[in-house]
């Protein structure tokens, strides 16, 4: 394995897998997996399905081998037999920072425009960066764009300012009681108060 590569998972055997159970796409990624850990002696981590197609289904079995699915935002189109200079035309003016462009191996112009295409994006003042170091590893979801983001943590009630508080209220109970005013009167306050704290 050359300095710095990564592979990632692509399934065994590139099917449809929204049309495919938990249990076959986790065979998928298993299967793929091995055999990439046979050859290079590294694990996985990293899960694209074919076809970009992705459901709760197959992120999940990703998750239960162990990988983070991923997908792209920008497409060279290299498979349809563009030249260098026709990919960098569809991805130049679409760039953003956090771009993750999709492109193939053993089509007729990848390899050869790859440096060209790295220089240009670098000289757009991107940083090149592996996946791996890219992406969210937790807490996120994938939108129907494909792009990861960040779930909005919920706030947490805070107990200690709801404990705080119905001290506060027991307090007020004593001084008035001590005062003379009704029990009572105090008392059908309280539960609206301590409910609207809940």
């Amino acid at each position: 394995m050359k300095q710095g590569m990564k592979y990632g998972n692509h399934s065994d055997t590139h099917p449809h897998v929204n049309n495919l159970s938990l249990e076959k796409n986790r065979e998928q990624i298993l299967s793929c997996s091995e055999k990439i850990e046979g050859i290079t002696g590294k694990k996985t981590t990293l899960y694209r399905g074919p076809y970009g197609e992705y459901n709760d289904t197959v992120i999940n079995a990703a998750k239960s081998q162990n990988h983070n699915t991923i997908q792209w935002n920008l497409d060279t189109l290299d498979y349809s037999g563009l030249t260098g200079e026709e990919m960098w035309k569809r991805l130049n003016s679409k760039l953003v920072s956090g771009s993750i462009i999709l492109s193939h191996n053993g089509t007729k112009h990848t390899a050869d425009s790859l440096d060209m295409l790295l220089t240009n994006i670098e000289n757009k003042g991107f940083k090149v960066v592996t996946v791996s170091e890219l992406i969210y590893k937790e807490n996120y979801y994938i939108d129907v764009n494909g792009t990861q983001r960040l779930q909005k943590q919920k706030k947490k009630k805070n107990l200690h300012n709801f404990k705080k508080y119905n001290i506060y209220i027991i307090q007020i109970l004593k001084i008035i009681t001590r005062k003379g005013k009704s029990f009572m009167k105090l008392w059908t306050i309280q539960p609206y108060c301590v409910y609207e704290l809940m």
